[in-house]
């Protein structure tokens, strides 16, 4: 190409380029998308706050649009995108409004090249390295700050096993009464017959997260059966004063262990077992 051929394009892409100005201009009556885009919002009523909570645009950047302030503006690959965002939920045509914004900033010239930035000391795999093991650390941090607050967690709430009536409770059980069968017969336990009863109990950990709306005491009343392998089964809540509470309840009890209900010394499963369990915030 020759240099008057070069100079002729120029010329016509700077007039190209003055006529698109002038029919924004002439199209919107203003000089920038941005105060078009002001316009437009006043007209409709809404705040900075609004159109924030509706395209998810900080109102920073809603602000750095309107005003062409490119310091309120984030990296320039996701302004035109954000442009774009705001005029579609105006419900206005946004390929103009992106190109005359570029326009208005200088956006549309090519973005110097720093060429420090390609000057990097090591390879992409010692860098991908050097990420994998801050993984790994963070990884070892959160699982020892889990551990310690699991340790320092208080342990003790109260539990309450309820025995359905007319069933006496196992000898030298004070600490537990037995979970008994209230399906089963009324009847004296005699030499046939042994009823199920708690050998194995974990204490349940107060749930902090549940502290904040939680009452002095909260309780959660469950159901169950009991296996032939002495493990619980069939899980499920029958009230709670605090719904939040259920899932520390119930993951307790699942891992609560029985010696199962014997008749004839044979094992067999009892059903239906209830129990309460009932959480004291700590002090």
């Amino acid at each position: 190409m020759s240099e008057s051929t070069a100079k002729s394009a120029n010329v016509l892409d700077i007039e190209t380029a003055r006529a698109k100005r002038q029919d924004f201009s002439v199209n919107t009556g203003f000089d920038t998308a941005g105060a078009y885009l002001h316009s437009v919002r006043e007209k409709l009523e809404f705040s900075i706050e609004d159109v924030s909570a509706k395209t998810h645009i900080s109102a920073q950047h809603i602000q750095g649009i309107e005003t062409g302030d490119l310091s309120l503006l984030p990296p320039r690959a996701y302004v035109s995108g954000f442009v774009k965002t705001y005029a579609e939920f105006l419900d206005l045509d946004p390929q103009p409004i992106v190109t005359r914004f570029k326009e208005d900033v200088g956006l549309t010239a090519p973005q110097e090249i720093d060429a420090s930035q390609f000057e990097q000391t090591e390879s992409l795999a010692d860098s991908e390295k050097s990420q994998m093991s801050l993984v790994a650390v963070l990884a070892i941090l959160a699982f020892m700050l889990w551990s310690a607050w699991q340790i320092m967690s208080p342990r003790d709430p109260e539990i309450i096993l309820e025995t359905p009536a007319g069933f006496p409770p196992p000898p030298n059980s004070q600490q537990a009464p037995a979970i008994l069968d209230p399906l089963a017969p009324l009847a004296p336990i005699g030499e046939n017959e042994v009823l199920a009863r708690i050998i194995e109990k974990i204490e349940p950990v107060y749930p902090r997260f549940c502290e904040a709306r939680a009452k002095d005491v909260e309780s959660v009343e469950m159901s169950f059966n009991v296996t032939r392998q002495g493990r619980v089964s069939g899980l499920h809540v029958l009230s709670s004063t605090n719904g939040c509470f259920e899932r520390a309840a119930a993951n307790v009890v699942k891992r609560w262990r029985f010696s199962p209900r014997k008749v004839n010394n044979i094992a067999q499963p009892s059903y239906d077992q209830v129990v309460t369990l009932s959480f004291k915030k700590p002090a």
